[in-house]
């Protein structure tokens, strides 16, 4: 839009978290590549403010990461910016804790910590699927606890950690006995207030033509040379990745497992099944 000579009125941003994420013991902050995107962000701000093009047109903007720990680095940012962050947690307007740093020249008159939202539950069963509950609300106090689900996080192995945990009571038996479970991707895209399916379905679409294109091919044509033409030529972003067949309950019993496009090791065994990588995006 603004090599085309018009104004622009807003820029919403939210760079790669993972080199500022608190829970990553590897994160390098502002000095990798994917951490400097944080201030990239701030300077195209600053240049497009700038430019001739505005004609002392308002430009607003929303810059939002991960909760930041490093004092250095928020004082960095904040610089970049210009404006002090603002701290939210997703927990006072939905159904699950999301702690979030933003940086915006929009006004922020107050924010309602007593909303209906904050006040939501997973101890009255929003969101949970039939049968299941939040952990915490088998001790009898729902009408004092307000339960909200733990950030969903998109590493592998948080995915469905113990932070995930859900609970099902089985019936029949005098002792109390339960059946541990995670939070379905479903459930997830509730609490996130997505749509239903909003993730689900077309996470789902993708894996089931990939594998159609894949297995199909092998099947069929017994021709097991031939995987990274048909990638090339119908899903380009997945090129040149690795996947998997794995053995799989339901029908056809396999189903395909895939690295993410944009992984810096392209032979890399770290790899997602359809449910896995529905709770990464949500992630």
């Amino acid at each position: 839009m603004h090599k085309q000579k018009l104004a622009v009125d807003i820029v919403v941003g939210g760079p790669p978290c993972s080199d500022h994420a608190a829970v990553n013991a590897y994160a390098e902050g502002l000095k990798s590549s994917s951490g400097k995107k944080l201030l990239q962000l701030a300077e195209l701000i600053n240049k497009i403010q700038k430019s001739d093009k505005q004609e002392g047109r308002a430009l607003f903007f929303v810059a939002e990461n991960t909760y930041l720990t490093n004092k250095d680095t928020i004082h960095e940012v904040e610089r970049a910016y210009d404006i002090p962050s603002v701290e939210l947690d997703a927990k006072y307007f939905s159904l699950c804790k999301r702690k979030r740093n933003y940086w915006t020249n929009i006004p922020i008159n107050t924010v309602d910590y007593d909303s209906i939202s904050a006040e939501a539950s997973l101890a009255h069963g929003f969101c949970i699927e039939e049968g299941w509950h939040h952990c915490a609300s088998l001790t009898g106090k729902n009408n004092v606890l307000v339960l909200k689900a733990n950030t969903f996080m998109a590493s592998h192995g948080r995915l469905d950690d113990e932070r995930m945990r859900k609970a099902k009571v089985l019936g029949g038996s005098a002792e109390k006995r339960y059946i541990l479970g995670t939070w379905s991707v479903s459930e997830r895209e509730k609490m996130m207030g997505f749509p239903t399916d909003y993730v689900k379905k077309t996470v789902s679409d993708l894996f089931e033509k990939l594998s159609q294109l894949l297995l199909m091919k092998r099947i069929v044509e017994c021709n097991w040379k031939q995987d990274e033409e048909v990638m090339r030529k119908y899903y380009k972003a997945f090129s040149g990745l690795r996947f998997f067949i794995n053995p799989s309950p339901n029908p056809p019993f396999i189903e395909v497992a895939l690295p993410l496009p944009n992984q810096k090791e392209r032979t890399t065994s770290l790899v997602y099944n359809c449910d896995e990588y529905s709770k990464r995006v949500i992630g």
